[in-house]
């Protein structure tokens, strides 16, 4: 893409773009840690038919794993969303002619339009320079069978003087067919291999329109942006789909971002519906963080699909003058888990006076730190007129036994050392208001067991810096530093800047595995 004089910035002030090496780089940079989109934008002349495509290759993304998209313009501030982030390299194509969802949900047909303007850019956001490397966009013709990989013509054509004739217009493809090992076989096995949430934990990423979503999201959901998505589309609950299975409970975890209680007037009281019976009332506090629900056992029968509803107050930026946007909105949610478990085993061992028995974690464990010893912690506590029961590894992974109707406190008798297979249940327990006691070290501090290898990130203890860290909620007067003056143990630690400019709120850092 050396002739860029064509293409204009959308976000000038936060977006460049220049061309190396025939190569288009468009930059995105908002300053104080915003999140804005921003590209590059031209007009394009065809005539859409039923075999109009328009393709773009894209070589490189930065910094890696983050995002490109790919708008076409429809007038008016509207725009179809064709390629939203995705984060791959290659070449791309996508018809023109078909439905195309546009920013309001409406679906637009391209069929017969002779102009649209293409916007190819990233988003910045948290303070970080965001780049993608495009080595062109173009309309090309051609046939498309279903079972068909499209390839472009590696060399120009060539005139019958045999000089080399620059391209004219639309550049044909050629079409070969192939045996299935594209894109379409990827997706079945995708299907194939997808958790299924009747029996496994499945987590919703809600910043993208994907397999999970359509499976597992109901109706009072509007499109996904770059880091969350808005509930109250046609001023309806934002509703999950959970299938049942026999002898499993399920509880359903939204992760949610932003809780605009500042843009709604009076109390703000949100509500929990299951099969459209509310079942649960929510205040400002409540809706907040990481929101967990359990579906009550009334509902759940064995091959039926139970609708879970969040309800929320809505706003209308439109109205209230602070945009052009008139969607009714309730919560940005960035993500929702389902998650399934095994019916619970009672517990019998109780103290006299119908008191639970305390749980004492008991296994060959790896120790780092210095342990107790289970076997004279649960003595002492025998000798104070307490029962006890001591739980195996499996038994402190699994909600059958280890769970908040059995015990109220456990202790962790091993230091540092936890089983990597049972941070889940433990924060669950956590949630649910369930105490513990760690004995001779920090719990989480030396996880152990399979899997746990590959969880690991390459820059825990910031002894490099920051680098691989940012603060999710980054904006005016918050940041992140690494500090070499304060610390625990290493060279340094994270240190979370919060200025008084900045509202309140919850503020974090974050690692991205990739």
């Amino acid at each position: 893409m050396d002739d860029l004089e064509e293409w204009v910035p959308t976000n000038a002030e936060l977006v460049s773009f220049e061309s190396k090496k025939g190569i288009a780089i468009v930059s995105c940079d908002p300053a104080g840690g915003q999140e804005k989109w921003g590209g590059m934008a031209k007009d394009f002349n065809a005539d859409v038919g039923p075999k109009t495509f328009i393709e773009i290759k894209v070589d490189n993304i930065e910094p890696k794993g983050e995002n490109w998209y790919m708008h076409l313009a429809m007038g008016g501030g509207a725009y179809i969303r064709i390629q939203n982030d995705i984060n791959k390299t290659g070449i791309f194509r996508y018809k023109l002619g078909k439905e195309w969802k546009a920013e309001d949900e409406s679906m637009v047909d391209l069929t017969g339009e002779g102009s649209f303007k293409v916007t190819i850019g990233v988003t910045g956001n948290l303070g970080t320079l965001k780049k993608v490397y495009v080595d062109y966009v173009r309309v090309v013709e051609g046939d498309v069978p279903a079972e068909a990989e499209l390839k472009v013509e590696s060399s120009p054509p060539v005139s019958k003087a045999g000089e080399v004739s620059p391209p004219k217009g639309a550049e044909k493809l050629k079409v070969e067919s192939v045996k299935p090992e594209k894109e379409s076989q990827k997706v079945s096995d995708e299907r194939r291999t997808m958790n299924d949430a009747r029996t496994e934990a499945v987590t919703i990423d809600l910043c993208s329109d994907n397999e999970m979503t359509e499976k597992y999201l109901g109706d009072g959901w509007w499109f996904p942006e770059p880091d969350a998505r808005w509930t109250g589309k046609d001023k309806k609950g934002a509703e999950i789909l959970v299938p049942v299975a026999e002898g499993f409970g399920y509880d359903v975890i939204f992760s949610i971002a932003v809780v605009p209680t500042e843009r709604i007037q009076g109390d703000y009281t949100a509500k929990i519906t299951v099969d459209n019976e509310e079942v649960k009332t929510l205040g400002a506090d409540e809706v907040t963080g990481s929101l967990e629900f359990q579906v009550p056992d009334k509902f759940l029968k064995p091959g039926k699909t139970v609708r879970v509803a969040l309800h929320s107050p809505l706003f209308n930026p439109k109205v209230m003058g602070e945009s052009d946007d008139s969607r009714d909105l309730g919560l940005k949610i960035k993500e929702v888990s389902i998650v399934p478990t095994k019916r619970a085993v009672k517990v019998s061992a109780a103290a006299p006076g119908g008191k639970k028995a305390v749980a004492i974690f008991k296994d060959k464990v790896p120790v780092s730190g210095t342990p107790s010893n289970p076997d004279l912690l649960a003595d002492t506590l025998k000798q104070a007129g307490m029962q006890v029961k001591f739980l195996s590894e499996k038994e402190i992974s699994g909600q059958e036994i280890f769970n908040k109707d059995n015990f109220d406190i456990v202790i962790l008798p091993y230091g540092a050392s936890f089983p990597s297979g049972g941070t889940d249940n433990m924060l669950r327990f956590l949630r649910k208001g369930g105490s513990f006691i760690s004995m001779g070290g920090y719990t989480f501090d030396n996880l152990y067991g399979a899997g746990f290898a590959e969880q690991i990130v390459s820059n825990p203890g910031f002894e490099e810096g920051l680098d691989g860290w940012a603060t999710e909620t980054a904006r005016d007067g918050v940041a992140i530093e690494d500090v070499k003056d304060v610390k625990r143990t290493g060279k340094a630690s994270l240190y979370i800047k919060v200025g008084s400019e900045a509202p309140v709120s919850w503020y974090n850092a974050h690692y991205d595995i990739t």
